[in-house]
């Protein structure tokens, strides 16, 4: 897929409508505390606990269209969700998490914090995807979901949330994600985004 070029001087790209987030459920490489990046590791049966949970998360929010990453954890996730809304799945490469570099396939390091937080500033683990990058795929990608007139649920990643977060002009504190929360994302009058988690 294509890059799209960031925008310059504070505008925002992504088409201002509604959409929702959730992050995939968890695998038993989360509960070990090690790197996934965009190795492709299948949920746990906690993380299909958790999408289910995520499905009581939305009761009574219309989702009309569910789309995903292509690795396992976000599909299976993504399938789980997509049937109780009798939707088909689409699944969109732009949302497949960032490599990692040299740290997947192995446990989090002490300073692990630190390291994705030099991440979102543009300090690379070694041989890692940078937050530009995954920017750039990002984009078209919410292009496309948000191109039809319809409430589409994303189901992806973490660092596809921190990046979604910074194109979007807001900062990760204003709405973390763990395993399986759902984020509301809407437009706000001033012309910015607001992202409510919802519980």
């Amino acid at each position: 897929v294509a890059g799209a070029a960031l925008p310059t001087g504070g505008s925002c790209p992504i088409p201002a409508k509604e959409f929702f987030y959730v992050r995939h459920g968890q695998t038993s490489w989360n509960a070990e505390n090690k790197v996934m990046g965009n190795l492709d590791i299948p949920l746990s049966e906690l993380g299909e606990r958790q999408a289910r949970t995520a499905i009581e998360s939305l009761r009574g929010v219309h989702i009309q269209r569910v789309i995903c990453s292509p690795l396992l954890r976000a599909k299976r996730t993504a399938e789980l969700i997509a049937e109780n809304y009798r939707l088909p799945l689409q699944v969109n490469e732009c949302f497949k998490e960032a490599n990692w570099g040299a740290i997947q396939g192995h446990a989090l390091p002490e300073n692990y914090n630190a390291i994705f937080l030099d991440w979102r500033n543009g300090i690379d683990p070694e041989g890692a995807e940078s937050i530009e990058s995954v920017k750039k795929r990002l984009i078209p990608g919410m292009q496309e979901a948000l191109a039809e007139d319809t409430v589409p649920l994303i189901v992806a990643h973490g660092g596809i949330h921190w990046a979604l977060m910074q194109v979007l002009g807001l900062s990760y504190e204003d709405a973390p994600v763990g395993n399986c929360e759902v984020v509301r994302f809407s437009p706000t009058e001033q012309g910015g985004w607001a992202a409510c988690p919802l519980k």
